[in-house]
């Protein structure tokens, strides 16, 4: 959650994940739900480490899965490039190897579909576009043809940028001592888009909170094991 490609609220102000962590926290403001659970995954995982980090008492607890905290102590993806998320515009089986170990064998792969084909038959579907209109297997469904991948390929670029200039920004990381909410952190210790060391990047330095790593999962990790997760 956060501020979004197209959103001219923020005018020629660039991406930031400091400023999807301001906007969650505003959001949850003025809903007027208290201090809620938060979770975040892959980049909502690292606007949730940088909400506890810049605006911990608008929530209570977070879960982080697969996460990162920026700054220069932590790991990027590796080969830092745009690339691999610019060409599953094109296949989506090549999106699945990325999440998965196994790819598209993978039985977190159903389960990611599902969850694609869910919000695709809802309301909601105005707000996003697919990744890909192709995808191994007539169980997985295709996502609708009307949406196209033009917007997809800006928000992705807008997002890595915002990934790259949070990794140059020390902010976030040297604020976690100082934490108060407790953390529960997940990574998937095959996870090929964030390195798993991050979980112990952000989980060690706050009081109370905890990193748990799993074996031979990978960044789908709350697909290929929702019960783990829950």
């Amino acid at each position: 959650m956060g501020a979004s490609a197209n959103d001219t609220g923020r005018g020629n102000a660039p991406l930031t994940i400091p400023l999807m962590a301001k906007s969650t926290a505003d959001l949850i403001r003025a809903l007027k739900i208290g201090t809620p659970d938060v979770y975040g995954w892959s980049l909502g995982g690292a606007v949730v480490t940088a909400m506890a980090a810049l605006h911990g008492s608008s929530f209570r607890y977070g879960v982080i899965i697969n996460g990162f905290a920026g700054g220069r102590g932590s790991y990027m993806m590796p080969g830092q490039s745009v690339e691999p998320f610019l060409a599953v515009k094109g296949d989506v089986n090549k999106y699945l190897d990325l999440l998965f170990p196994t790819g598209a064998d993978d039985p977190g792969a159903c389960a990611l579909f599902a969850t694609w084909n869910s919000f695709y038959s809802s309301n909601f579907s105005k707000l996003a576009a697919p990744i890909s209109e192709k995808a191994r297997g007539p169980s997985f469904g295709t996502p609708p043809r009307r949406a196209r991948g033009r917007g997809l390929c800006r928000a992705v670029r807008e997002q890595y940028a915002a990934v790259e200039r949070f990794f140059a920004d020390d902010s976030v990381l040297a604020a976690l001592p100082s934490v108060r909410n407790r953390l529960l952190v997940f990574a998937g210790t095959q996870d090929r888009l964030v390195p798993v060391r991050n979980a112990a990047v952000i989980a060690g330095p706050v009081p109370g909170s905890w990193s748990l790593r799993f074996a031979r999962e990978g960044h789908g990790l709350p697909f290929s094991s929702p019960r783990a997760v829950i």
